[in-house]
């Protein structure tokens, strides 16, 4: 898959577990109405149907903030807290998992708190949101780390699950009234498609807005904004998983590629087989290289053992092997071989090739290899892979001669 890759887990730190003690039941929060019509005493049957759609696109927004609001507040109340009580985190690992959300609700609040005050005192609704808005995009840009670091908090999540006293407290946690049966992931992954969700709101806005309303341009520079937002966050949110990447990697040289550990992002990577030899392998496709590692534990941490010098992107060509023309072991068949091998069967299906373009004068960092011959797990496997290979060698940084 493009997105298979392990994370190594945290090191579990020797603490001493308290009683559990079920959390404290916070009073429930005052939740808003739905639709925008039903905070009106009077006057919603005089209102154009457009105008209606209009103040219940902007009103969506309004609540949105709001459930983004209660959410971060029922994980900082029923879960942050007490599992801070209950040492069930180290400080590193509570910031890991939970990070700044304890001030999430404020940013939250704050994109509600604004569109509210524009409401008329005359008959509730709102003209202009859209230069308001724009105002509440640098404080939502805050959630950016934390949303870009869901990826590592996952392997931490899942790890600390499986610690019977704090399975038993997620178990109790999900079950009681607060969760809505929602687990503690679901909560904390909300908050990133929190931020996915505004674009969608302010189109649904501006979709009911007149191109001569003086709302437009305020919207559609809201638009722009929010989408650099969501582009910085996926560019970070890449950044960080492929360090995290680059940090399993374990050179069999004891000297690390350069080349690779300048790489950006994780383009695609996932289990593969060699067709030489039949050999299970974890293939990792970044900006810059085509790394082919092996996994392997080390005490209780996973890592990937890399024996074969990494192919560069700019020196890198990909090719699509038709199925029946590599035999089993690795070897190429001519026509004739392909033809009967049809009607026998043999052969291998779903094959591609990844080779060096030319040889160089670059330092070695484990066994020379000119290419890999790989075979995908199936057809859409295949595609995947030659689609992401073509797509990093159109976009490979240049190199300098004899790199």
């Amino acid at each position: 898959g493009q997105h298979d890759v392990v994370m190594s887990p945290c090191k579990q730190p020797k603490i001493a577990i308290k009683e559990y003690h079920s959390p404290k039941m916070q009073p429930s929060r005052p939740k808003m109405q739905r639709l925008w019509q039903d905070t009106i005493d009077k006057g919603v049957d005089s209102l154009s149907k457009e105008l209606l759609k209009r103040q219940e696109a902007i009103y969506e927004i309004c609540v949105h903030a709001q459930t983004m609001s209660s959410d971060a507040k029922t994980v900082v109340d029923n879960y942050m807290r007490p599992m801070q009580q209950l040492g069930y985190l180290s400080n590193e690992e509570e910031q890991l998992l939970f990070g700044d959300i304890a001030s999430f609700a404020d940013i939250h609040d704050d994109v509600s708190n604004k569109l509210l005050l524009l409401r008329s005192t005359d008959d509730g609704t709102v003209d202009c949101i859209g230069n308001t808005f724009l105002l509440c995009i640098p404080r939502l840009r805050h959630l950016i780390p934390f949303c870009s670091h869901l990826h590592i908090a996952k392997s931490l999540y899942d790890k600390k699950r499986a610690v019977p006293a704090i399975h038993d407290f997620l178990e109790r946690c999900q079950k009681s009234s607060f969760s809505s049966k929602r687990s503690l992931w679901d909560f904390l992954d909300s908050q990133r498609s929190a931020l996915l969700k505004y674009p969608l709101l302010l189109k649904g806005v501006l979709k009911t807005t007149r191109d001569d309303h003086p709302d437009t341009p305020g919207l559609r520079s809201c638009l722009e904004e929010i989408d650099k937002l969501i582009t910085d966050m996926d560019n970070e949110a890449g950044e960080v998983l492929c360090k995290a990447t680059l940090e399993q990697l374990d050179y069999t040289s004891d000297v690390r590629c350069p080349i690779v550990d300048s790489s950006r992002t994780v383009l695609c990577s996932g289990n593969l087989k060699l067709a030489t030899r039949g050999q299970r392998v974890q293939a990792f496709l970044f900006d810059q290289a085509l790394v082919v590692a092996r996994p392997v534990t080390h005490g209780s941490e996973m890592v990937y053992q890399v024996s074969h010098h990494p192919i560069y992107t700019s020196r890198m060509l990909v090719e699509s092997l038709k199925d029946g023309e590599v035999a089993v072991g690795g070897s190429f068949r001519n026509a004739l071989n392909r033809r009967s091998s049809a009607i026998i069967g043999g052969g291998l299906s779903n094959v591609f090739r990844v080779l060096r373009t030319e040889h160089s004068t670059e330092p070695l960092y484990g066994k020379q290899t000119g290419a890999f011959t790989f075979v995908a797990n199936d057809m859409h496997n295949k595609k995947a892979w030659v689609s992401a290979v073509e797509a990093a060698i159109q976009h490979a940084p240049p190199m300098s001669t004899g790199v």
